[in-house]
């Protein structure tokens, strides 16, 4: 049992860190998103910028 609970905890540690850099990571590609309207980016850059993130 004590196993099962320090498992459930790291998992929602985990999901609470998931969670934030999701949040980043969407912001970014958000950011990422309108700067390709406004300068029309070729679709390479935004997935360089993605994997390098």
């Amino acid at each position: 049992m004590p196993k099962k609970v320090t498992y459930y905890k790291s998992l929602k540690v985990s999901y609470i860190k998931f969670k934030s850099i999701y949040n980043l990571k969407s912001s970014f590609l958000i950011k990422i998103y309108y700067s390709l309207i406004i300068k029309k980016i070729s679709l390479n850059t935004i997935i360089k910028h993605i994997i390098l993130v």
